[in-house]
């Protein structure tokens, strides 16, 4: 099993319905998951209460870690990177409070997996966002929908999964949403103008042709094929 954060994600055959339909999206994830240990093909899902992503922008101490530990670490000091943390936790708490109130169907940024649409997508949010550790690896991710075949099944399903049934039913239909990720450079405004950034950023603003987007997924998938280190998507065009 692998293990994302804190919580295991790939779980046994025979602990989820294989009953689903499902259809290829062509979606892309960046992970450090040693590529020979993943199971593909197997079901996995987002049952975990926060990501790795959401528990980290929330501990200030652990966001100024990871700034410090970044590409622009050594430019950020402990000082500047405190302060980064700081303010990453204002916007995402603000970001959350908006989702919840306006459109709680969307999935959260604190719970999610964050999708790329494509190879070009995926190469364009490595570089910005700096995944150039050569343990980082990209993975070519299916969205799934489960269909149980009883409220029986769905109920070993879920204990299986360690989750509650409402829980696990509400993860057998995949929710995405399509977001314009400039919009989350915005770290430096004040606390209105942050929530009327995250009201266009969860109404899924429309953005230009190429421009750098993000998918917020909850849900059932499989990890189709490893399709390489980070570095392999520089090779390519842009």
């Amino acid at each position: 099993m692998i293990a994302y954060g804190k919580v295991i994600v790939f779980a046994e055959e025979h602990r989820v319905s294989r009953n689903f339909e499902s259809r290829r999206m062509g979606y892309y994830h960046f992970a450090r998951w040693p590529p020979v240990e993943v199971r593909y093909g197997q079901t996995c899902g987002t049952t975990w209460r926060a990501s790795h992503y959401g528990s980290r922008q929330l501990d200030v101490e652990q966001g100024a870690k990871a700034a410090l530990a970044s590409p622009l670490g050594s430019l950020f000091g402990e000082d500047g990177a405190r302060l980064k943390a700081q303010l990453q936790r204002r916007k995402e708490t603000i970001f959350e409070e908006v989702r919840r109130a306006e459109f709680p169907d969307h999935p959260s940024r604190l719970d999610c997996l964050f999708l790329c649409e494509g190879e070009e997508q995926a190469r364009l949010y490595a570089t910005t966002h700096g995944f150039v550790a050569p343990d980082f690896g990209i993975f070519e991710i299916q969205p799934l929908e489960l269909r149980p075949a009883s409220d029986e099944v769905a109920a070993k399903d879920a204990e299986a999964w360690g989750i509650a049934t409402d829980d696990f039913r509400s993860l057998c239909v995949p929710r995405r949403h399509r977001a314009n990720a400039r919009l989350l450079e915005c770290n430096m405004a004040d606390d209105d103008a942050l929530r009327e950034v995250a009201r266009r950023y969860w109404a899924g603003e429309e953005t230009a042709p190429g421009a750098l987007t993000e998918v917020l997924f909850r849900g059932f998938f499989e990890v189709v094929r490893y399709v390489g280190p980070v570095s392999s998507l520089q090779t390519g065009p842009g």
